[in-house]
């Protein structure tokens, strides 16, 4: 990758990033896989080939090391939330993460520094509030806060052909569409048909895994959270100000454009950590934000046992509804082990 211009991260980089995720950053970072190398130069004014020399360094570089196709929790029949937990030691995060995966509802965690992110979800508010609960009382969490999660509903309902295109495209997010077609049992066209009309209904995301050490600068999440929820949309306009090299409603808790939210969310670059969190101090000394917070994901983890059970379950159900609330067992871990709880400390 280029290298970058004095205090910022080298601009085209970021605005590639900008322009891939295109109004769909709802959690974290959902990529739009219909933004072409051509689609995205057009957009900022440079050739085709210069974005795909750019997408070439990612991949080479590992700072973009895949993608993970995740379908829309709604269309699930669930809700999901995050909870951000922080350890007092590595080894208290490391005992953490071995729990992760026996636990049903489990999609992904961010680890940072002492920090876990993760994103469950679950039938019902009171089995998110419970699953919460347990993770606040895991041994050495210092503070635990859940963040609502703001995810567009489901555009319409999904077919077992629709759900048979989610799995084949978990296996193998970049498939051609042309063999999508030939597992499927279906012409190329009508792949493409119903393959647009998923990323058009919010059915579900291509989700990146980025190896955030490896971009040439320093990438993380700012939270602003407001004293007035009304005010969002003045202080998102104003942290844009503060931070030229910033995507809007980047992480959980995102509302929709337009809608109050009590926190505006940010992906945001600098050269240093410094930087960032000189900058942070300034979003801070905004009128109507309480606080802030910089949040550092350094490595992600997905946990795609809970999902595609649910998935298989409905392709092998036929069913072209989502499963109803209670309608389905609860899936164990590998070899039929029983499900495990948190620890209650």
């Amino acid at each position: 990758m280029a290298s970058p211009r004095a205090g910022l991260v080298d601009p085209l980089d970021f605005d590639i990033l900008r322009e891939s995720v295109h109004d769909r950053v709802i959690t974290w970072l959902w990529f739009d896989p219909r933004r072409s190398p051509e689609t995205i130069a057009e957009s900022l004014g440079v050739s085709p080939s210069t974005v795909r020399r750019h997408l070439y360094e990612w991949r080479r570089s590992g700072f973009l090391r895949g993608f993970h196709v995740l379908p829309n929790p709604d269309c699930l029949g669930v809700r999901s939330q995050y909870s951000v937990v922080d350890f007092a030691e590595a080894s208290d995060l490391g005992r953490a993460i071995e729990l992760l995966d026996s636990i049903d509802g489990m999609i992904l965690e961010y680890e940072a520094p002492n920090q876990l992110v993760v994103h469950y979800a679950a039938e019902t508010e009171v089995e998110l509030s419970e699953c919460a609960d347990r993770m606040a009382r895991i041994r050495g969490v210092t503070h635990s806060e859940t963040v609502p999660l703001h995810i567009p509903a489901c555009g319409r309902e999904l077919s077992r052909l629709d759900w048979r295109m989610v799995q084949l495209l978990r296996e193998n997010a970049v498939v051609s569409k042309s063999r999508l077609a030939q597992e499927l049992g279906i012409s190329s066209k009508t792949a493409g048909q119903h393959f647009e009309s998923l990323i058009a209904s919010h059915a579900l995301a291509f989700h990146p895994e980025f190896g955030i050490n490896r971009f040439p600068g320093t990438i993380m999440v700012l939270a602003a959270l407001l004293s007035d929820p009304s005010q969002s949309e003045r202080v998102a306009a104003e942290v844009l100000r503060v931070f030229p090299e910033s995507i809007r409603n980047f992480g959980p808790g995102s509302a929709a454009p337009g809608e109050p939210s009590p926190a505006v969310l940010f992906l945001v670059a600098a050269s240093t950590v410094a930087q960032l969190d000189d900058l942070s101090i300034t979003v801070r000394a905004l009128r109507g934000v309480s606080g802030t917070r910089l949040l550092s994901p350094q490595r992600l983890r997905h946990y795609p046992r809970w999902t595609d059970a649910r998935i298989n379950a409905i392709v092998t159900s036929g069913s072209s509804r989502h499963p109803e609330q209670g309608s389905l067992p609860i899936v164990a871990s590998p070899a039929n082990a029983p499900r495990r709880k948190l620890p209650r400390n």
